[in-house]
């Protein structure tokens, strides 16, 4: 299976699009946030770097908001 890969809009680096996720944090507070979210059980993408291998991980909305599928 063909590895998905994303480009980051800003830098031009690429990912690897490994897993979604959920992240565990109980009473972790994101100040933030305006609102002083609960980040508990979050939904999160789990990313490779194809660059040097690293390992990251983005809220959803944040990974979707900065990067974009390669076609």
């Amino acid at each position: 299976m063909e590895p998905e890969v994303w480009v980051h809009k800003k830098s031009g680096g690429l990912y690897e699009r490994l897993h979604e996720a959920k992240m565990q944090a109980k009473d972790w507070i994101d100040f933030l946030d305006d609102n002083g979210a609960d980040v508990d059980m979050r939904d999160v993408v789990v990313y490779r770097s194809l660059q040097d291998g690293l390992i990251w991980v983005r809220p959803v909305e944040e990974f979707n908001d900065r990067f974009e599928k390669q076609s």
